[in-house]
């Protein structure tokens, strides 16, 4: 079978969508991120999965007696707003929450999450954008006519190294919208804001 199982080195997450499915382009719900890591430390995953697509197309070519066209590759270089290389890549992971069988039996599937120790986490815990994590995945080969052939990064399990919690409702946090600290106005915080730091307590590190 056209398959192999990879573990990513950790990367910052994009657009996590891992305790939920979205459904907005698939009735069947999709579970995705991306992973953004630095070059130098993806070098050896991106071998991996050049050589294994370089094998997977070779095979189908073979079988349909032509060379066939060459799809996407699931990761890419991340360029800024002017269209420069920034250093790093780009990784695109996908789990489809439901799948049919031929005989149209229906399984349902979801990503194991685990935190930095290995224990699995608790659903409360929503992975955020920013969180620091390892996705395992398992890597499948595909070919189809109008695409060529491909491979894709299907989601396995996730590790959290740092976890930013996804706060909803467009962010409640001014990190979650992209702000670092300033020097400058400082407003008079609640008496019943929780002090920073609270959070740690929550982690059994």
């Amino acid at each position: 079978t056209h398959m192999i199982k990879v573990v990513s080195p950790a990367g910052t997450a994009v657009w996590p969508k891992l305790n939920e499915p979205d459904f907005r382009f698939d009735e069947n719900g999709v579970y995705s991120v991306q992973l953004r890591m630095k070059k130098d430390e993806c070098s050896e995953l991106v071998e991996k999965l050049t050589a294994f697509h370089q094998q997977v197309h070779a095979a189908f070519s073979e079988d349909k007696g032509k060379k066939l066209k060459t799809a996407d590759l699931p990761f890419k270089m991340v360029e800024d707003d002017e269209g420069k290389e920034t250093g790093e890549v780009e990784f695109k992971f996908k789990l489809k929450a439901k799948t049919k069988t031929r005989s149209g039996e229906v399984y349902e599937k979801s990503p194991k999450i685990f935190d930095a120790t290995g224990t699995p986490m608790n659903g409360e815990d929503i992975i955020g954008a920013g969180s620091t994590i390892k996705v395992a995945s398992n890597v499948r080969g595909w070919y189809m006519p109008a695409l060529g052939v491909g491979i894709s990064l299907q989601i396995g399990a996730v590790q959290v190294i740092d976890l930013q919690r996804y706060e909803g409702g467009g962010g409640k946090t001014a990190q979650s919208w992209g702000f670092s600290k300033e020097e400058g106005f400082e407003t008079v915080a609640p008496a019943d804001a929780p002090t920073s730091g609270s959070d740690a307590a929550d982690f059994d590190f």
